[in-house]
């Protein structure tokens, strides 16, 4: 009786054991579920809240099983109908075989991948995106979960700034100067077609190498000595240079200045040469020419003065020879009446022969007749019109008449001015 106590007692035991352990077991099952749970709601709202959109695919079948709001934005499409789709019909058709190896790509990789690719939508246009793929288990799955991100902002803008170089470049490669950009450490970033031309060297071969790289050592030492002056003055910088080419060396105008970072730092140097090799020879030839002119114009100068001399010399002897030789040939010359106002203007004449009379008469531009020229002499040494009129046989209104147009031909018309006075002044 005390044995089968004993055994009922120890039976109830077990069963309240076994009670609590299940209790126990309930309990945890029920945390474990909302822990669960909270973690899908967690995972749910991050997936959801995400701006980027993010796909959920099988790791065997390549089937998507989940999507998030921004999916469905980019697909345009809502995520019943990209649930069930095959991975591959996200991209263009006619790659799918370039997607299935992506994709076995990603499944493949521990580390996950990063890469640009195309996303299709149902209405056939495209989107870039940026992809960044990881394996994950999901729901007991073993899953591809791929963050797409559209760059389709930023491709425009790399679209642009690539445009924008090769505007730049088109406009550098036709300038007629010699343009190149260098980092501070000498070594070249960009030229244009001019500098290519010049050094007979390609882009390819001159980008990211030095002065030394290109050019022979006495041209690299001096380029990096007006180099290393710009940095250090963080100035513009005009001087001549010297290229040693092929047909001889060149003189190049060159006017390098540095370049500066956002924070004010000089990171680089940017040169602009232009040859003026041909200008120096014509400067050097105008030199010449200007030189020998000079010596040309000290020569005239010593033949001018020479004639001078020359000219004083014969005027002196004409003055001389008709002193001592005419006029006591016409002193002696006893004639009367007419004849001898002849002669008594013939020695005032002789007197005046190296004068200037007739050649600043004629200079005037007046545009005298021989008979006004002779008149004007007249009236210049001295006779009346009356005198005039016998001399040259002509009547007194004759006389008149020259004297008024020799006043009109010489501008004293209606001038307070005696013709005589006016024309010992020539």
């Amino acid at each position: 009786m005390k044995d089968s106590i004993k055994t009922k007692e120890r039976l109830i035991s077990e069963i309240k054991e076994l009670r609590d352990s299940l209790e126990k077991q309930i309990s945890e099952r029920k945390r474990v579920e909302n822990a669960l749970s909270e973690s899908e709601g967690k995972y749910r709202k991050l997936i959801e809240t995400a701006n980027d959109a993010i796909f959920i695919a099988d790791a065997e079948t390549g089937i998507i099983l989940d999507v998030n709001r921004q999916a469905e934005e980019m697909m345009n499409m809502p995520a019943e109908e990209i649930i069930g789709m095959h991975q591959k019909q996200l991209h263009p058709e006619d790659e799918t075989g370039e997607y299935k190896k992506i994709f076995n790509e990603h499944v493949q990789s521990e580390n996950g991948i990063s890469e640009e690719v195309v996303v299709c939508r149902k209405d056939g246009h495209k989107i870039p995106v940026e992809i960044s793929a990881s394996v994950i288990e999901w729901s007991g799955k073993k899953v591809v979960q791929g963050i797409f991100r559209d760059i389709t902002g930023r491709k425009r803008i790399e679209d642009a700034l690539s445009q924008s170089k090769e505007h730049m470049q088109y406009i550098l490669d036709n300038t007629t100067s010699v343009i190149y950009v260098k980092d501070t450490n000498g070594r070249y970033i960009l030229v244009n077609r001019q500098y290519q031309n010049l050094f007979h060297i390609s882009k390819e071969e001159a980008i990211g190498k030095t002065d030394y790289d290109v050019f022979p050592k006495e041209m690299a030492d001096a380029f990096q000595v007006n180099d290393r002056k710009v940095l250090r003055t963080k100035t513009p910088l005009e001087i001549e240079e010297v290229a040693l080419l092929e047909d001889g060396p060149h003189t190049y105008i060159s006017i390098k200045f540095p370049l500066f970072d956002s924070n004010g730092i000089a990171c680089g140097i940017c040169g602009t040469s232009t040859d003026i090799t041909e200008r120096k020879k014509a400067e050097k030839i105008l030199q010449e020419q200007k030189e020998a002119l000079e010596q040309k114009n000290i020569a005239l100068s010593e033949v001018l003065g020479q004639i001078e001399i020359e000219k004083k010399q014969i005027k002196d002897n004409v003055i001389t020879n008709a002193e001592n030789l005419l006029l006591p040939i016409i002193q002696k010359l006893k004639l009367t009446g007419e004849s001898r106002k002849y002669v008594q203007l013939l020695q005032m004449n002789l007197q005046e022969l190296t004068s200037s009379f007739g050649t600043k008469l004629t200079e005037k531009g007046a545009k005298l007749t021989s008979r006004e020229i002779e008149v004007c002499n007249m009236i210049k040494n001295g006779l009346t019109s009356k005198e005039i009129a016998g001399l040259l046989n002509i009547s007194l209104r004759t006389v008149e008449t020259h004297r008024i147009k020799i006043r009109s031909k010489l501008g004293i018309v209606n001038k307070d001015l005696n013709l005589s006075s006016f024309l010992k002044t020539l």
